[in-house]
C-alpha cells in the first residue's frame, strides 16, 4: 500500500481538533505515525498560535481520493473554505507526499509546495522521518531543512515542541 504524508494544523481549539482528527484518520488509514506536535505563531494572519504535526500512514486510496477525503474531514470538523486562505481554522489537512509520486494537475500538486518553504511542515516531517527522500531533488528533507535554517536563522526559531498524545 502507498505511504502518505499529511500536514495537520489547527489554531481554533487546536488540542481538541487534533485529537478528533487523529481518531477520524484511524477510521480511514492504517499504520499511522505522528510527528511531535509543534506550536508556532500564525503566519500570514492575525490569530491564535497554530499546533502543527505531520502524519505518515498507508492507504489503498489513490492520491486524488486521499486528498478528497482530507477535505471531507476538514469540513466535518467545521473548516469553512469560504473564508480567505489565510484565516484561523479548526483543521487544516494537506496531502504532502504520496509515496514518491510527482503530480502537477489542477486538482493536486505533489509533492506539496509547502514542503520546501514552510517550517511548520518541514520541521515536523523531519522529526517524524529524518531520512525521507524528496522525489523531486532526491535529497533528504533533513538536508533541505538544514539548508533553510542555515540561510535563515529565524526559520524555526518560534517553534516549540509540545506534549500532546494523539
Amino acid at each position: 500500500m502507498p505511504t502518505v504524508y499529511l500536514s495537520v494544523g489547527s489554531n481554533i481549539d487546536p488540542r481538541q481538533n487534533l485529537k478528533l482528527c487523529a481518531n477520524t484518520l484511524k477510521k480511514h488509514l492504517t499504520n499511522i505515525n505522528w510527528s511531535p506536535v509543534f506550536q508556532s505563531p500564525a503566519i500570514g494572519l492575525h490569530g491564535a498560535d497554530f499546533l502543527n504535526a505531520v502524519v505518515s500512514a498507508e492507504t489503498s486510496m489513490s492520491a486524488n481520493d486521499t486528498d478528497k477525503l482530507l477535505k471531507q474531514i476538514e469540513k466535518a470538523q467545521g473548516r469553512d473554505h469560504s473564508k480567505p486562505r489565510f484565516s484561523s481554522r479548526t483543521l487544516d489537512l494537506d496531502l504532502l507526499l504520496y509515496d514518491q509520486l510527482i503530480q502537477n494537475t489542477p486538482e493536486l500538486t505533489l509533492p506539496r509546495d509547502e514542503l520546501y518553504t514552510q517550517a511548520f511542515v518541514l520541521l515536523p516531517l523531519v522529526k517524524l522521518t529524518s531520512n525521507l527522500i524528496d522525489p523531486v531533488s532526491q535529497r533528504t528533507f533533513q538536508s533541505i531543512l538544514a539548508e533553510k535554517a542555515a540561510s535563515n536563522a529565524d526559520f524555526i526559531k518560534d517553534f516549540k515542541e509540545i506534549e500532546l498524545t494523539l
